[in-house]
């Protein structure tokens, strides 16, 4: 069984063992949610601090772990797996002890764990760190870790290195058990849909637009909202997909289109659809709140080129009211040229981890509390997913 995660870990020989050397490689990589969103910065700190403390025993504690792994009565305790997860090392050998580990521990009797720390979202951010997709997907569909990984932070987590590594149809399964798991009226975690219509916006497929579409249409019909990011992926794809139609009327759910994205995208969709005249009322809004209200509303460089173009090519008069704006916009610097719409949309999310809401925690406890409850009445005899001990 220990030759599945000695090939999954064979890929990991030569990786470079330097944190900064690491970092550098990885942003070869386009991540949507920053290291320090999804607590990695942190845990890398944690890391060195475990370093420190194993100093000339760290082999001497990994024999001791084989050993524990290897008899049937002993115990793997909260703190041999915590310093495991910290001193892991991308090296078939340290892969497939930490699976053992995890393994062990989560068999272990319940009435004899001690503590209540919670290791879903740090193993996830192991995997993370140790660059391990496939190990971070099996693990989270493996039946017997059904509540291991019921975190709200271990999904982001997930599907974060599941899309940067443009797993996006592992996204989409990931998403399914998610919300299969977690039925609620209140809709599906915020940073869940921003990912998955993050994926589906990369595909930029038929079938990508329609799989977000109909998650919207659902979402909608509930009366749940979408976060800003989330809508301009989805209006973004829909553009792309020939729907301009579509994008004018999600943006239109959202309270408010005071956003460079969401400005932008209206007028591009408005562009596709040769409504020239829609377009009038978004840029003189935009000039007449940054003489009232500010600050001053911006317009993507690429989008007003292609309106620009798009009137030429259909003998729009030089006398129409919209020249006269997209001339205000630019003596007044309200277009940005430095980056594109798209390079805005799929730009880096970086939020401060330490900040939670009360809706998150609420959010995070209702779930909880379904979770545990259909837990109960599933059945798994008909769909059996890979194990985590298919990799021992």
């Amino acid at each position: 069984m220990a030759g599945t995660v000695r090939n999954l870990a064979r890929l990991s020989v030569g990786w470079p063992s330097n944190i900064f050397v690491r970092n550098n490689y990885l942003n070869f990589y386009r991540c949507l949610y920053s290291e320090r969103s999804l607590g990695l910065q942190g845990y890398e700190n944690a890391r060195l601090n475990f370093r420190n403390q194993f100093l000339n025993v760290e082999n001497t504690f990994r024999t001791k772990m084989q050993e524990v792994c290897s008899q049937e009565s002993s115990m793997i305790f909260t703190e041999d797996l915590k310093s495991m997860l910290h001193l892991a090392q991308k090296k078939p050998e340290d892969i497939e002890l930490l699976v053992k580990m995890i393994t062990k521990f989560n068999n272990q009797n319940k009435e004899m764990r001690f503590g209540n720390y919670v290791f879903g979202p740090v193993v996830m951010r192991t995997f993370y760190y140790l660059d391990e997709p496939d190990l971070a997907l099996t693990a989270f569909k493996d039946p017997q870790f059904e509540e291991f990984f019921d975190q709200l932070s271990s999904h982001q987590i997930l599907l974060s290195l599941l899309y940067k590594h443009g797993k996006y149809t592992e996204m989409k399964d990931v998403y399914s058990i998610i919300k299969n798991k977690f039925t609620s009226e209140k809709g599906n975690p915020r940073t869940t849909l921003v990912l998955i219509m993050a994926a589906c916006y990369k595909e930029n497929t038929p079938e990508a637009f329609e799989y977000a579409f109909n998650i919207w249409k659902e979402m909608n019909q509930k009366g749940n909202e979408f976060m800003r990011r989330a809508i301009a992926f989805l209006a973004g794809l829909a553009i792309k997909q020939n729907a301009p139609h579509i994008a004018i009327e999600i943006i239109s759910t959202m309270r408010t289109a005071r956003f460079p994205d969401t400005r932008s995208l209206k007028v591009l969709a408005y562009t596709d659809l040769k409504r020239f005249t829609e377009i009038v009322p978004i840029l003189r809004i935009s000039l007449e709140n940054y003489r009232t209200v500010g600050p001053k509303e911006v317009f993507f460089q690429d989008v007003i080129d292609k309106l620009e173009q798009s009137m030429a090519e259909e003998n729009v008069p030089q006398d129409f009211e919209l020249y006269k704006l997209i001339n205000l916009l630019k003596q007044n610097d309200h277009i940005k040229s430095n980056q594109t719409l798209e390079e805005y949309i799929i730009a880096e999310i970086d939020v401060d981890p330490t900040r939670k809401t009360a809706r998150a925690l609420a959010m995070q406890s209702d779930m909880r509390g379904r979770s545990r409850q259909s837990f109960s009445s599933r059945d798994h005899s008909s769909d059996r997913r890979p194990m985590m001990q298919d990799f021992l």
